[in-house]
């Protein structure tokens, strides 16, 4: 929109001649360009009454804020900035508001004011927009007149009427005015002509996109009951793909808020507390596939949605979504669905830094290719080039995740794909039958489609996520071709390929994948958390998820009906063909596509027959990932075959390759052991050379004894450090390091900073016991310098100077409450010398709020995840309790001390790889060393284990070398 006034201007040039020399003065401006100015939009025009719902006519007042200013406005919805149509009401205007005026405007059944302040000098204000809708005018809605169109427009299908069919019958007359105010309503309003204009409209010339096919507009949201709403200026295009084409009457908007609009962002909580409340675009999606507006009865809008509810309950992260009627211009425009757009501002809004951080993947619809709306797709080639290679061998594999081949991080390694996440949203596909997305069977599974992929670009520590996106072709019970209804198998598609990079999509990363044996033992760990016990794809789960959406638009449906339940059928589709529809999904879809899957996942080789042992939790089956205990209970197993092998600590039971980890325990069919809370059980059923997948269990306990957790690290004045041409300010490198020095795990569920910093640590967190929990404020930078992911990102930094700390549980217990000094007595090379404050002792008993239970960290930047390598031990055998191991120092760089008061005379030592390989075995007294520089292992975790006359004794220890 042009906003100034210019003067034109003279162009030329000035020579003189002085003396010998001939001066040229290049073209120049005879007169300095001149901006008009515009009336602040700090100031608008005061209406009398708020758009809303209305009953009868009313007498509208419109007075300026300051007598220096005018009113300007419209009744016909077009801009009073610009509009010829535009009224001059000087200080104060009475508007008589009557729906069934035509003077001056359409017979829309909403009455809209739009005003603007005009001043002299200056150009007139953004206009502010109410909207007046009148219930019983929009249940009679027929074609306004006033320039709206009546037939097609550019071969585009118009219809704008409600239909009597719906609206009069006894079935639905006394609801139709409940279906329009059960949910919230959006009204837009623009210029008509920038709707239906054959030349400029951007309905009728819906195929078109970009910048150049974005029009202003004002748009409001109305709450039926009272709640507060928005009022915003924005920019507006058509949204969808095959959908914009000129058979589809009804389609989709996506909204931009920007600065040249009034506002940059639109500032509410559009989610609720489910999601961030600034928005610089939103969408406003709706059915179109099966949808009444092209003439198909499955319409149930919710199927779409159902993918992304589903990414949610997994876990993973997802776009949201609400219901609400929509209005344009005046006119009832049916039910749409707002949806957060998963692009870089999404991305920096819910993962944090800045939206230039981040590469965007998505399908063009022209050509069906990948682009990258945001940053580049340098990464999603590398990917690419991985898959080319393939993933057969773990060191590929792992790669992806920044590791070696043994699983371990690298320093220095890049997270190329959230590999859970992948898993997760291909589990989506497979449930939900998905067969236009990622990979297309309309392109005859050679093209992609309707996926969108998301990396923080600069970030090593976190790889691509993957989100559901259009996932309308879905979830169906009868042939819909080219899908085949209830029996589709998108696990195993034969003819799928992916000939070039521009068709790369992450089903065929998947595929690739599957060639690795640890993704497919992944894979089938994450099939059972979802498909069994409390899963999301467990029948009754599923439904219910897709029940709460069916029951948010019961009512709203019956408006949709009369909208468009006849666009493309002489008799009308109802709520009564929306209810059969659903009743369909729940009877004749949810109760049979877990199974169906789940017998596809077997013949691909990406599950196994081989169940995961039953839990029984003090003799009730365990259903639940995480349970509240009071203290000891009682655990058992059931298994048809195999054996059941089982470890309290967290652990795998099964080792990288498939071998025994040493420190599970064996369990029969029926046994009963006695375990306490806190634990973290894992248990899986072996058979042969085959694991079953994992039971993954947490029992928490309710008064959790905290007297073992302990502060073991604080890197609180980290110096700045020099990143290429850089400088990464010192406070993005601050950590937090917990330790749980005790011989059980310990959780540290709703945890939560006090003082210092932001922070509160997650549901189900358990901290195994000598394991660490560290919070990093930039988890890229802490990546960068440490090569570990942290646990977790707190906001804010610590004080330079020292502050207190408190973290109190989540029933108010104070865990920790100490103040840390930057005074003489504390190490100084800590504060500002490259080291941070580390606890002198390894399983610390003092009070951290004194300088001598710290020291300076050994190693420059801290050792995060470990203890400090300059603890020495002093340990003493008759101090060590009977069979009780230990190796120090862990972790360990070339010597490890072995020491153990033993049952026998002879003590026999095996030291493992976690693959189960056996690199060394001694016999020994109570006390020996071994030179792990000697055995030629690599780096990481591994197992040390005595036999001492009848007891087996185990330690994990980490190797540094």
């Amino acid at each position: 929109m042009n906003r100034s006034n210019h003067f034109s201007a003279n162009i030329f040039r000035v020579i003189i001649l002085i003396g010998s020399f001939l001066w040229v003065i290049y073209p120049m401006d005879c007169f300095a360009q001149q901006e008009t100015p515009q009336v602040s939009d700090s100031l608008k025009v005061v209406f009398s009454h708020k758009g809303g719902f209305y009953s009868s006519s009313f007498n509208l007042q419109l007075d300026v804020p300051d007598q220096s200013y005018s009113i300007l406005y419209t009744i016909d919805g077009s801009n009073p900035q610009t509009s010829k149509t535009a009224i001059k009401g000087g200080k104060s205007k009475s508007v008589v508001v009557n729906p069934s005026s035509t003077s001056g405007r359409a017979a829309t059944p909403c009455f809209i004011v739009r005003a603007s302040l005009s001043r002299t000098g200056y150009l007139p204000s953004f206009p502010v927009s109410q909207t007046y809708i009148f219930i019983d005018k929009v249940i009679a809605q027929k074609a306004p007149g006033g320039g709206w169109p009546t037939s097609q427009v550019n071969g585009q299908m118009i219809d704008l009427e409600m239909d009597p069919d719906v609206t009069k019958t006894s079935q639905f007359a006394s609801l139709i005015d409940d279906a329009l105010l059960d949910i919230p309503s959006i009204s837009v309003v623009t210029d008509l002509p920038d709707m239906f204009d054959s030349e400029k409209g951007i309905y009728v010339n819906a195929m078109e996109d970009g910048e150049d096919w974005e029009r202003f507009c004002s748009v409001e949201l109305i709450d039926p009951t009272g709640k507060p709403g928005f009022n915003v200026n924005a920019g507006i295009r058509i949204r969808g793909g095959w959908s914009r084409h000129d058979e589809y009457p009804k389609h989709g908007f996506r909204l931009f808020f920007k600065k040249e609009y009034g506002v940059a962002k639109l500032k509410y909580p559009l989610f609720g507390d489910e999601g961030v409340t600034e928005f610089d675009k939103i969408d406003l999606r709706c059915e179109q596939n099966y949808a009444w507006s092209n003439g198909d009865r499955r319409n149930t809008c919710v199927r779409e949605v159902f993918s992304r509810d589903t990414q949610r309950d997994m876990g993973q992260p997802y776009t949201r979504s609400r219901y609400y009627h929509l209005y344009l211009n005046g006119m009832y425009w049916g039910l749409y669905q707002t949806q957060e757009r998963s692009e870089a501002r999404y991305a920096s809004d819910y993962f944090g830094g800045s939206k230039d951080d981040y590469d965007v993947v998505k399908v063009n619809a022209n050509g069906y290719v990948v682009e990258a709306t945001d940053g580049n797709l340098n990464s999603w080639k590398v990917l690419y080039d991985l898959c080319q290679k393939g993933f057969s061998k773990n060191e590929d594999y792992f790669a992806l995740e920044g590791k070696d081949k043994n699983g371990y991080p690298v320093k220095g390694g890049e997270v190329m794909v959230d590999i859970d996440n992948l898993i997760d949203y291909m589990l989506t596909i497979f449930y939900a039958g998905n067969f236009d997305a990622p990979t297309s069977a309309f392109r005859g599974e050679r093209e992609c489609n309707n996926f969108y992929a998301i990396d923080r670009r600069d970030d090593k520590s976190s790889g691509f996520v993957f989100f559901n996106h259009d996932a309308e072709h879905s979830m169906m019970i009868d042939n819909a071709s080219p899908g085949i209804g209830l029996e589709e198998n998108r696990v195993e598609i034969p003819n799928m390929t992916v000939a070039s990079f521009s068709v790369f999509h992450p089903q065929w990363l998947h595929h690739k994948l599957t060639a690795n044996k640890e993704y497919r033992q992944r894979f089938a760990d994450r099939i059972y958390k979802h498909f069994f016990n409390k899963g999301v794809f467990v029948p009754e789960i599923a439904q219910k998820r897709f029940e709460k959406r069916a029951e948010e638009i019961d009512l709203a449906i019956i408006a949709e009906s009369a909208r468009w339940g006849d666009a493309k059928t002489w008799s009308p589709f109802t709520r009564d063909d929306w209810e059969a529809e659903i009743e369909d999904v729940y009877e004749r879809f949810f109760p049979y596509r877990s199974d169906i899957v789940i017998d596809q996942l077997v013949q691909a080789e990406l599950f196994t027959y081989l169940d995961a042992p039953l839990v029984k939790v003090d003799n009730q089956l365990a259903e639940e990932d995480v349970y509240s205990m009071d203290g000891s209970f009682s655990l058992s197993f059931e298994t048809k075959a195999g054996l059941i092998f089982y470890t309290l600590d967290g652990s795998d039971p099964r080792m990288l390759g498939g071998a025994i980890n040493p420190l599970a325990m064996r369990a029969n069919s029926g046994d009963v052991i006695n375990a306490e809370a806190t634990g973290w059980l894992k248990a899986r059923v072996k058979a042969g050379e085959y694991w079953s997948p994992m039971r993954d269990i947490k029992f928490l306990r309710a008064d959790e004894d905290y007297s073992a957790l302990k502060v073991t690290e604080i890197h609180y004045h980290p110096t700045d450090s020099i990143v290429g041409t850089d400088t990464v300010p010192g406070e993005s490198f601050e950590f937090f390091e917990l330790k749980n020095t005790g011989s059980r795990p310990v959780h540290l569920s709703g945890f939560k900073f006090y003082s210092a910093i932001g922070y509160e640590y997650k549901n189900a967190t358990v901290l195994a016991p000598k394991q660490f929990h560290v919070i990093a404020s930039k988890p890229k930078w802490f990546y960068e310098k440490h090569g570990m992911v942290p646990s977790g990102n707190f906001e804010g930094n610590f004080s330079n100077g020292g502050e207190r700390v408190m973290i109190k549980s989540e029933n108010g217990y104070m865990v920790l409450n100490f103040e840390y000094f930057d005074t003489e007595l504390w190490p100084w090379d800590a504060d500002g010398g490259g080291y941070s404050l580390s606890a002198v002792e390894r399983y610390p008993s003092g009070d951290p709020g004194r300088h001598n239970y710290w020291k300076s960290s050994t190693v420059l930047n801290g050792s995060p995840f470990s203890d400090d390598p300059g603890i020495v031990d002093e340990f003493n055998v008759i101090s060590l309790k009977n069979n009780e191991l230990k190796v120090f120092p862990n972790p360990v760089r070339n010597v490890a001390n072995v020491l153990f008061p033993g049952d026998g005379e002879t003590n026999h030592l095996e030291i493992f790889t976690l693959q189960g390989i056996k690199i060394f075995e001694t016999n020994f007294g109570s006390y020996t060393t071994v030179d792990l520089s000697m055995l030629r292992t690599g780096k990481g975790m591994l197992i040390f284990k005595v036999k001492s006359g009848g007891t087996v004794s185990v330690s994990k220890v980490l190797y540094q070398p």
